[in-house]
Parts: C-alpha cells; structure tokens; sequence
C-alpha cells in the first residue's frame, strides 16, 4: 500500500513539474500579435542635389495598449521615392541581396508607446530624379507573408509612411 502511495505521489509531482515547465511557455505564446503600430518617416533636408542624399530616420511606434513582437525593420522597410501624383520613380541603386529568412530572433518586443528608429540613406544617384523638380519620399513596413522559421507570433501587416517633399537642386 505504501508503494502505491509513493508511486502516485511521484507521478503527481512530476505532472506538477512538467505543468510549471509549460506554463511559461504557454505564456510566451499568448501575447505579441494583436496590437497597433505606425509609421512615420523624417528627414535631415528637404533639398538634394543630384548626387546628394538624404538621411531618413524611420520609426515603428506601438501606438496600442499591448505589448507586441515585430520583425527588426532592416529587412522588411523600404523606402520609395515618387512624383508628386504618387507614380514611382525609376530606382536605379544597387540590388540588395535578398533578406535571410527571419527567426524568433529576428523579432523584438514594443511595449505600448513605445518606438524603434533607424537610419538610412536616399541617394540622387540611385533614382532617376530629374534638376529642379519635387519629388516625395514615402516609406513601408511589411511584414506580412514573411517565409520564416519564426514560431512566436509576432505583428504581421502592411504600413505606409507619413510623405516628405524634397525639391532637386542645383
């Protein structure tokens, strides 16, 4: 009988463990999809020349009242450049290598009103901008449809910035 009692009390101790093992893991699981970002877009100018540049800061901002995952935004940012009747401008850069495919640890955590910014350059050169026209430099964050190994959930959608007009000078 005493054997009985021990056996039943191990394997209730062990369920015990596995169940506080699991609850963590539940918890990590339960949150960082659901939620509100933005997208705004600054600049350092509003005038290039045709071999300047311009220096954009972006920032994906958690404007929701939960806490949520996103993929870092190197990889899923692109900047465009437009006339101003919104119809793309011809990029003429150099073509990125395509993004790694993303990981749990590609993503990181925005607590409410919380922000995330970085930097990048627009280039004259890259674009096909013509001598004393105005153009707009409009931004996105994708990060929907993503081909990834990551298994957290994690915000998943489309943004599109705020506009900044530059004028190409002389």
């Amino acid at each position: 009988m005493k054997k009985k009692y021990f056996w039943a009390l191990v394997i209730i101790i062990s369920l015990l463990l596995v169940c506080a093992m699991l609850i963590p893991i539940i918890q990590e699981r339960s949150w960082g999809d659901k939620g509100k970002l933005a997208l705004t877009i600054t600049s350092d100018r509003t005038n290039m020349t045709l071999k300047g540049m311009i220096i954009v800061t972006y920032t994906l901002k958690n404007v929701g009242s939960t806490k949520l995952r996103v993929l870092e935004p190197q990889s899923f940012f692109l900047v465009h450049v437009v006339n101003l009747n919104n119809t793309s401008v011809e990029y003429r850069g150099p073509v990125p290598a395509p993004p790694a495919h993303p990981t749990d640890k590609s993503l990181f955590v925005l607590d409410p009103g919380r922000s995330r910014s970085e930097t990048c350059e627009v280039r004259g050169h890259d674009w096909a901008i013509e001598l004393n026209r105005t153009y707009k430099i409009v931004a996105g964050y994708y990060s929907k449809d993503v081909e990834s190994t990551i298994t957290l959930p994690y915000w998943m959608g489309e943004l599109r910035s705020n506009e900044i007009p530059f004028t190409v000078v002389p």
